[in-house]
């Protein structure tokens, strides 16, 4: 006679095959768990670099936050962070996604991410871990702004070295990076996500990205109502990033930044013209109210430094300009402010070529004419003539009714001609 099963002995033969096939679908998943027990888990750390009166360098990486007491930074510059996966299988593949905050109290703070080392200090992604570790191909970071009509981080992204826009690998390679989602910036806090799709190396377990995020800058942004469009100073810590997950799992990990270790750029501007004529002495002015200044040009031009002397650098507020014969010279300033960070602008001026004209007689039967020759040189021009009798005309020929000297100039661009005279000892009188 067969002996039915008790209900214990169903259920527990019914739970173990429950987990037999949990455990054949986790070995066919990218998260699998590796021979030996290990399970794939991931680490966000930031880098502290010291405060502004002691600065750390290399800077530390830490799985926490950090503030004005051990990390300093300037608007413009980008935050390191790094992610550290582990427990993976070797040539398996993987999803993550990290955020950030693009806007924190109504101002922008992380306004788009960026290669890992953009700050003074030499920022090692590995440093402290250890293993063997392989750089992979760098990956090209999605422009952003282009979904939520960011404009200005857009152009900023753009503006980046080709380099500063890569994203960083080690032991695995990245397959695929797009942005889940880009919040319009009309709210007081918004944010941007990522995912980023991934190969483990062969032989390898363990998996380092690399990253910065960029510190939104009021150079960028500007002011509203003469309030910084930045979060750089504001109170608390407007500077997030997380980890969302590993593979749709593993918990929201968030490392933030306190605004207090953020210093504001110094105002930078230049005032004068951006067009000039060739041979010109022209005047420029730094902006007001900061410590020192450092002026670089390029190009078509020189400072004139007085006494006859002249350079391509000054350090005073204000700066002449020897402009030479034809075509563009670029000036460029630093400035630096006690409690700022340091902030540079540039201004690209043209330099027109002034025109030249001679004047070409004419007396052929009997009807002197005067025409301003301005050779091979390509117009438009216009003419000024003066002469006897409060003579005064705008035409390239002139037939004068007077004896006596006759000048002309031309202008183009807003450059005018050295004058060429002539004159005429008799006019016809029929």
């Amino acid at each position: 006679m067969t002996r039915k099963p008790s209900k214990t002995t169903l259920r527990t033969l019914v739970i173990a095959a429950a987990m037999m096939t949990t455990l054949l679908a986790l070995s066919f998943s990218g998260s699998a768990v590796q021979k030996g027990g290990s399970k794939p888990a991931g680490n966000l750390d930031q880098v502290r670099n010291g405060s502004f009166d002691n600065i750390i360098d290399p800077p530390d990486w830490v799985n926490g936050n950090a503030g004005a007491s051990n990390a300093h930074y300037r608007e413009g510059e980008s935050i390191p962070y790094r992610l550290v996966l582990t427990g993976l299988a070797p040539g398996s593949h993987h999803v993550v996604q990290i955020e950030w905050d693009t806007r924190h109290s109504s101002v922008n703070a992380i306004d788009y991410i960026t290669y890992y080392d953009r700050i003074a200090e030499a920022v090692d992604p590995l440093r402290g871990l250890t293993g063997t570790f392989n750089a992979g191909p760098p990956f090209l970071i999605p422009t952003p702004g282009l979904t939520n009509g960011a404009t200005v981080a857009t152009n900023s992204f753009n503006a980046l070295p080709a380099g500063d826009k890569n994203f960083t690998i080690y032991n695995g390679v990245i397959s695929s990076m797009f942005y889940v989602s880009e919040a319009p910036l009309t709210s007081a806090q918004t944010t941007t996500r990522l995912e980023i799709g991934l190969d483990v190396a062969a032989g390898r377990s363990t998996v380092v990205l690399a990253w910065g995020g960029h510190i939104a800058s009021r150079l960028d942004w500007g002011f509203t109502s003469g309030v910084p469009n930045s979060a750089g100073g504001i109170s608390g810590s407007p500077y997030h990033t997380r980890l969302i997950s590993l593979d749709g799992s593993g918990g929201n990990q968030d490392r933030s930044l306190s605004a207090a270790a953020v210093l504001p750029p110094a105002d930078c501007g230049i005032t004068g013209p951006g067009t000039v004529c060739g041979g010109s002495s022209t005047a420029y002015q730094g902006v007001a109210g900061v410590d020192t200044w450092s002026w670089t040009i390029t190009g078509d031009g020189v400072f004139d430094l007085g006494g006859g002397s002249t350079g391509t650098a000054a350090t005073t507020q204000n700066v002449t300009v020897n402009a030479g014969a034809s075509g563009s010279y670029t000036l460029s300033l630093t400035v630096t402010k006690e409690g700022s960070s340091n902030s540079s602008c540039s201004q690209a001026v043209t330099v027109n070529a002034v025109p030249t004209v001679s004047i070409d007689t004419d007396n052929s039967c009997g009807a002197p004419t005067l025409t301003a020759n301005t050779g091979s040189q390509t117009g438009p021009f216009t003419y000024t003539w003066t002469g006897p009798n409060a003579f005064s005309a705008s035409t390239p020929s002139i037939m004068p009714t007077v004896p006596g000297q006759y000048s002309v100039t031309v202008t183009k661009n807003g450059c005018t001609s050295p004058a060429a005279t002539g004159t005429l000892c008799y006019v016809f009188t029929p």
